[in-house]
């Protein structure tokens, strides 16, 4: 009821298109319309492989949020996001890291342990020859009990 923490060890091998998407993180009942999924925060890339944050708490939703970072295709990356709820100054926010740089924060105001959040991955193609491809090392989702 306090929050949760979700780390993901990915890589995409290789770079996104302009047609395709690519994202990491936690959601509730997947809907392959992304803006139909209820809940989320995840990671996010387009065609630049110019990162981005996005999440939705039911009520505000947040897209595009520059994290200032590229990936690199075909290189591992620990992508790390922390949410916090009922404990002060820090909470009702979704923080994002990759390996131990912070990129920034997202408000999730109305997030709360009910949420049911699952990890979720995956990537999109609307069109084009292109093969996307997003490979998962490990992942871990944990929710702070007390």
């Amino acid at each position: 009821n306090r929050g949760w923490n979700f780390e993901a060890y990915v890589r995409f091998p290789t770079a996104i298109a302009a047609n395709q998407a690519g994202f990491i993180g936690v959601g509730t009942a997947f809907n392959s319309t992304l803006s139909s999924i209820a809940q989320y925060a995840w990671f996010k890339l387009n065609a630049s492989m110019a990162l981005t944050g996005e999440a939705k708490d039911g009520t505000t939703t947040t897209t595009g949020k520059d994290l200032a970072f590229t990936v690199v295709a075909n290189t591992f990356y620990l992508f790390r996001m922390a949410a916090k709820f009922g404990m002060g100054r820090n909470s009702g926010f979704v923080e994002f890291w990759v390996e131990d740089d912070f990129l920034g924060k997202i408000t999730i105001a109305d997030a709360t342990a009910t949420m049911l959040l699952q990890p979720i991955f995956g990537v999109q193609k609307s069109t084009g020859t292109g093969v996307p491809a997003v490979d998962i090392d490990w992942y871990h989702l944990e929710w702070d009990r007390i």
